[in-house]
């Protein structure tokens, strides 16, 4: 003879515990479809592309300006201390190197500026492959290639996905089963 723990079946579900709705971060037409309806994808998988020309060409003008804008702040800078020389010998008045001090001034600012507009053209590109945020089993794909796809207030929902590693299970039973299960415990 050997001992048996006591055993019920019951009726339950079983839920992730992380369940997303993917949706774009960048308008566009939607060039791949990149995963299989239904498949396991690990973390980071690109499941869907968003045409990427019209940001690649946004980045490319935010660097041209911070290009055009690292110039401005170096010949102005050159000038304000060319300006700062002036000063000293008398050549030129104090309110004209005023004046040029605060064109580095706002060139700096204006760097500072394309910087962060570079920095933004450079996420939107990263943006137009729509990726796995975590492992998990993929849903339907709600969009087709081709289909123009919305970011902002309103973003098109895309596919969903579910974590399937850990998940809840919820189930009910009775109170007599609950009462032997928790009987056994006690002891």
């Amino acid at each position: 003879l050997h001992d048996v723990s006591p055993s019920s079946e019951l009726t339950g579900r079983v839920e992730p515990v992380r369940q997303v709705e993917i949706r774009p971060r960048v308008s566009g037409y939607v060039t791949a479809i990149r995963y299989r309806e239904g498949a396991e994808v690990p973390a980071g998988t690109v499941m869907f592309t968003i045409d990427p020309r019209p940001y690649r060409a946004a980045l490319a003008r935010a660097t041209a300006d911070l290009a055009r804008m690292r110039a401005r702040a170096d010949i102005a800078r050159v000038d304000a201390d060319r300006a700062e020389q002036l000063i000293v010998a008398r050549a030129i008045a104090r309110a004209e190197r005023d004046t040029l001090v605060s064109t580095v001034a706002q060139a700096g600012a204006e760097l500072k500026a394309a910087q962060a507009a570079l920095d933004l053209a450079r996420l939107a590109v990263g943006f137009t492959s729509v990726r796995a945020p975590f492992a998990g089993r993929t849903g339907q794909a709600m969009v087709s290639v081709g289909d123009f796809v919305a970011a902002g207030p309103a973003p098109t929902l895309l596919t969903t996905i579910v974590s399937i590693d850990p998940v809840y299970v919820y189930f009910t039973g009775d109170e007599q089963t609950y009462l032997r299960f928790a009987a056994r415990a006690e002891k």
